[in-house]
């Protein structure tokens, strides 16, 4: 098996180095199909665009705790049109499900890999809310997309109820049609 012409071209578009460089040495059937699978036959059957399928991976990447892959995609994902901003807010918002412990790593190759392609930090300040809004506005801003969601499925919303901590709870009433 050798690494396909789609692939080598999409991994060499994106990423200044080859994140998988060491495999190629030392377990080259795996190089072969990890570079066949994740850079042309996942991107060549998919609808996302890259910008998109970059932020997906680095959003996995805090997940898994992969980091050293998540130091190699940043600079691809600013290549793929992720922003220096998106590549930091996606960031942030693995500390409140992975903690501070988790996150702060990744945090460090962020601004390491942001000053290395020459951008200047700290990035201007993006909040939109001030510690005495921010729970409202985090309710408000997921009754807005629960209900986008809700339409969008055709689910009906039946008892909505704001619980005495603040967060929205919602009953889903779930109807389904049968065609004759």
């Amino acid at each position: 098996m050798a690494i396909s012409s789609a692939a080598s071209e999409y991994r060499q578009r994106l990423f200044a180095d080859d994140p998988f460089q060491e495999l190629a040495q030392k377990d080259p059937e795996v190089y072969e199909i990890v570079n066949n699978f994740m850079f042309d036959e996942v991107v060549n059957n998919d609808d996302l665009d890259d910008r998109t399928r970059f932020m997906c991976n680095l959003a996995t990447l805090i997940g898994c705790q992969g980091i050293d892959l998540f130091s190699e995609y940043v600079p691809a994902a600013l290549k793929a049109g992720v922003s220096p901003v998106e590549v930091k807010e996606l960031t942030y918002q693995a500390i409140d499900y992975l903690g501070m412990g988790r996150v702060y790593p990744f945090l460090k190759v962020v601004n390491q890999q942001l000053a290395a392609q020459g951008i200047d930090l700290p990035l201007p300040g993006q909040s939109t809310t001030s510690p005495e809004t921010r729970l409202a506005a985090g309710s408000n801003a997921k009754s807005i997309f629960l209900a986008k969601e809700c339409a969008t499925l055709r689910v009906r919303v039946v008892l909505p109820k704001i619980s005495t901590n603040g967060w929205l709870i919602i009953a889903l009433g779930i109807t389904t049609h049968v065609r004759v």
